[in-house]
């Protein structure tokens, strides 16, 4: 039987940096992801950042690549 743990951080900004994420939305943004996450069989384990850019902390599920998980939640999130 495998066991595959694979917990990748991931940082990303917004476009020109600029200070788009409120803190009044940063906890609702968090969720958002988690549930684009936990849809393609991922773990949000942390999330946090301020206005111009976030990190989270993500437990892999193997099948997919960490390009199209990251392109997953940059195309579902955006405003």
């Amino acid at each position: 039987m495998a066991y595959t743990n694979l917990r990748v951080h991931l940082i990303w900004s917004t476009k020109d940096r600029k200070p788009l994420i409120a803190d009044e939305f940063q906890e609702e943004l968090y969720a958002y992801i988690g549930g684009i996450l936990r849809k393609r069989k991922h773990s949000l384990l942390a999330a946090g950042g301020v206005e111009d850019h976030i990190h989270l902390l993500v437990s892999m599920h193997p099948a997919q690549p960490i390009s199209d998980c990251v392109r997953d939640i940059k195309s579902n999130s955006s405003v």
